[in-house]
């Protein structure tokens, strides 16, 4: 901008110059003209440079408006997204007792078969050992197979009766 104030007060001088009826007026006519004519055509290049400035200007508010109102929209899905994340983990949270809750029925019930299974056998004279294998559990899958092999074995060993531990070291 300063240079069009500097552009702009050369060619006040060169009217004030062309005005003024002093010697040089006589003198240098053609030279003050060619001179305010250049100084005018520069001037209207720098407005058009303004103008060309002030547009992008306006493009840039434009574009900034815009990624205003999309950043908005962002942190509001944000928001939604962890509603429904914390909504997820408390649902998920609820099925995971329900689950156990179930399972711990059914290990109940589960128990009372066996030790009538046990009983019958034992009734029907049967004298060998009884081998439960791991891992065909349809209710104690995946990383839910080691919790029903301990239930497992905790059973039997209450079927058992009057369970001894193990000596330490063996």
């Amino acid at each position: 901008m300063g240079s069009i104030d500097g552009l702009k007060e050369q060619v006040e001088e060169l009217k004030q110059r062309l005005n003024d009826p002093g010697p040089q007026k006589a003198s240098k006519p053609d030279e003050l003209k060619t001179r305010l004519a250049s100084i005018k055509a520069s001037l209207e290049s720098k407005q058009g440079e303004i103008t060309e400035l002030l547009a992008e200007k306006q493009r840039f508010a434009a574009e900034i408006k815009r990624l205003a109102a999309e950043n908005k929209r962002f942190a509001a899905d944000q928001e939604r997204l962890a509603a429904e994340r914390q909504q997820l983990s408390a649902e998920n949270d609820q099925l995971r007792k329900m689950l156990k809750d179930v399972l711990t029925a059914l290990d109940g019930q589960l128990a009372d078969a066996s030790t009538n299974i046990i009983s019958e056998l034992r009734r029907g004279g049967y004298k060998g050992t009884i081998d439960i294998e791991g891992w065909h559990d349809p209710v104690y899958v995946d990383e839910l197979e080691m919790t029903g092999q301990v239930h497992a074995l905790k059973h039997l060993k209450s079927c058992r009766g009057n369970y001894v531990a193990n000596p330490e070291g063996f």
